[in-house]
């Protein structure tokens, strides 16, 4: 399992808060790294 969220223009900020964790980023139609996906075990694994 996972979850897909959409961030908006979020992703720096994102990333730099969770850097241990491996955020999949999506590119969509209109816009690209505005969605990110992540999987369960990289969750239950997360500090």
């Amino acid at each position: 399992g996972g979850i897909i969220v959409e961030i908006g223009d979020g992703q720096a900020t994102l990333e730099a808060s969770r850097p241990d964790l491996p955020f999949l980023w999506l590119d969509t139609e209109t816009s690209k790294a505005e969605v990110f996906a992540l999987f369960a075990d990289d969750l239950k694994s997360a500090k």
